[in-house]
């Protein structure tokens, strides 16, 4: 082969992987990962057949070419624009023509004139493009300027127009942006469509789909696929119906040892794998490592390590968002994704006995909601490195399945009553650095949970506490006592009138969160009455108060 063949220039491999990837190296020459591994070390220059070696030469050519810079992200880049290119004799892309000469594969005509062929096609032209190594750039790849020069463009815009339900997106027409429409969606994003990007937009779309679906690369067919099911989400969501997407949240602060995933009704909790690397902000990498009372040593990856799978209904409305509009109701899904962080970080809370020391602190860290119609893959995240310190911590097969017991009978039993005492319980469980903000947020957690408008509040909250968590009139009694001077500590912090020394402060602090997260574990479990058929803190109270 060698003599029929100029070898290859020795710089080949380490550039062509480079620029490259293994990933996208496979799928032109036919071949697998492991396969290119193989030959990266091998002696010879040549690789496979002699096909797949002239294969590997013009990519060499196109690599040459388009080097131009040292820059890497602007080489890839380039590369991508000129793989990209339509070579009419062909049917299909540059790219698509090379992996051709390796495999003896031909481009597939599109049959018919349908949306959704045209739609496959372009997907089949581009997807090489979205094999090639994207952790070095600030923005993945963009096939945009492949499809805008794809003579299929033509016809999926045309397709487009005469779809009576698409068409709705592209209502307004100008010089500058041809046709175009505004939207907002239940996501919480919103902005301007344009006919000329919507082919692009949903192939994307199709890859961070098929992309974080499962773990490795997407095949073309699947690309094909995902991006197929965008185009009938959109579809879906224009005409009215009902229609949900993907949301996904990592969580630090635990490991489950359990490979298993949880089973949670309205979601799924797993451990992170390769599928969710995409997602991963490069601005929390890092671990933390501990050894709690247990003397177990565990270690954590501040970008987490537990990942809550689940989805929320999608909306559209077309209309402009203004300066100062208010988001419609309707279209609120994404503030769902809160409530269910919420259910996750307090059914950890309340799985485990309360240990003021080293509480178990489950922190969101990034989170994707998933749009159709986004450019990229807008992920939100937090730094965990910004709450107050915790102990990483590792769940058993036993504690995992307590951690979605209880997180089951959040999401099922809570109310819009008493969501502040959830959220003031979590935020002073593991954000508060302060103390005195750990006892200002656990002693409204009392109230909004047993509190009322009418009587003494101190001796309606305490009370209605003590009989909550205790049996006997004498514990009550003790217990209506030391909570009483709770009060009166949180009296004092508030007005002004004393500040306690540390000392006596943070036991106190971290006893009135004890006392919050009991109340709430006894709510959830063994008086589940008090929230289903009580609707307020006055009506709970009472109830208490009364014996009942």
């Amino acid at each position: 082969m060698s003599a029929e063949l100029p070898s290859l220039p020795p710089v080949v491999k380490p550039l062509l992987l480079e620029a490259l990837g293994r990933p996208f190296l496979a799928y032109e020459l036919g071949a697998t990962e492991d396969e290119i591994d193989q030959w990266l070390v091998g002696p010879n220059d040549e690789f496979g057949t002699l096909q797949q070696t002239q294969a590997l030469l013009q990519l060499h050519i196109v690599l040459h070419g388009s080097r131009g810079d040292d820059n890497l992200s602007l080489r890839r880049l380039n590369l991508s624009h000129i793989l990209g290119i339509y070579q009419e004799p062909f049917h299909t892309t540059l790219v698509n023509v090379i992996r051709g000469i390796a495999t003896g594969e031909g481009a597939a005509l599109v049959s018919s004139g349908s949306l959704e062929d045209i739609l496959a096609q372009l997907v089949r032209d581009v997807y090489p493009l979205y094999l090639l190594p994207t952790d070095a750039d600030p923005f993945p790849n963009s096939s945009t300027v492949s499809v805008y020069q794809n003579p299929l463009r033509q016809r999926f815009k045309a397709a487009v127009m005469v779809d009576e339900v698409l068409a709705k997106l592209f209502q307004a027409e100008d010089e500058n942006s041809g046709r175009h429409g505004s939207l907002l969606r239940s996501t919480g994003q919103g902005g301007g469509v344009q006919l000329i990007m919507f082919a692009e937009m949903l192939i994307g779309a199709g890859w961070r789909a098929a992309n974080t679906a499962k773990p490795g690369h997407p095949s073309v067919d699947e690309h094909v696929e995902a991006a197929l099911m965008q185009l009938t989400i959109v579809r879906d969501a224009l005409d009215g119906r009902h229609v949900e997407v993907p949301v996904r949240v990592a969580f630090t602060g635990v490991r489950l040892l359990v490979d298993q995933p949880i089973d949670l009704g309205w979601g799924i909790l797993r451990k992170t794998d390769d599928r969710d690397r995409p997602l991963v902000p490069g601005g929390i990498e890092g671990q933390l490592q501990g050894t709690g009372s247990d003397g177990v040593n565990v270690s954590i990856d501040y970008s987490g390590d537990v990942v809550l799978d689940t989805k929320i209904d999608y909306r559209v409305r077309m209309r402009q968002f203004e300066p100062g509009d208010e988001w419609p109701q309707d279209l609120r899904a994404f503030d769902q994704v809160q409530r269910l962080i919420e259910n996750v970080q307090l059914g950890a809370l309340l799985s485990q006995d309360f240990n003021a020391s080293e509480p178990i602190t489950v922190l969101p860290t990034w989170r994707y909601v998933h749009d159709p119609l986004a450019h990229g893959y807008g992920v939100g995240w937090s730094d965990p490195r910004m709450s107050r310190s915790f102990m990483p911590k590792q769940l058993d097969e036993a504690a995992a399945s307590k951690w979605r017991d209880f997180a089951i009978a959040v999401e099922a039993h809570r109310t819009k009553y008493i969501d502040v005492a959830i959220r003031r319980t979590l935020r002073a469980a593991a954000e508060r650095r302060d103390f005195a903000d750990v006892l200002m947020d656990a002693v409204i957690a009392w109230e909004n949970l047993l509190g009322s408008r009418r009587g003494e509040p101190t001796l309606r909250v305490s009370g209605a506490i003590a009989w909550l968590l205790e049996d006997t009139s004498e514990k009550r009694s003790v217990l209506r006592s030391e909570l009483s001077k709770l009060y009166d500590m949180r009296s004092d912090v508030v007005h002004g009138n004393k500040m306690p020394s540390d000392q006596k402060l943070v036991p106190k602090s971290q006893w009135a969160l004890e006392v919050a997260v009991d109340s709430l574990r006894v709510l959830f479990t063994s008086r589940l009455e008090l929230l289903t058929e009580c609707k307020t803190g006055d009506e709970r109270s009472n109830r208490l108060l009364m014996g009942g």
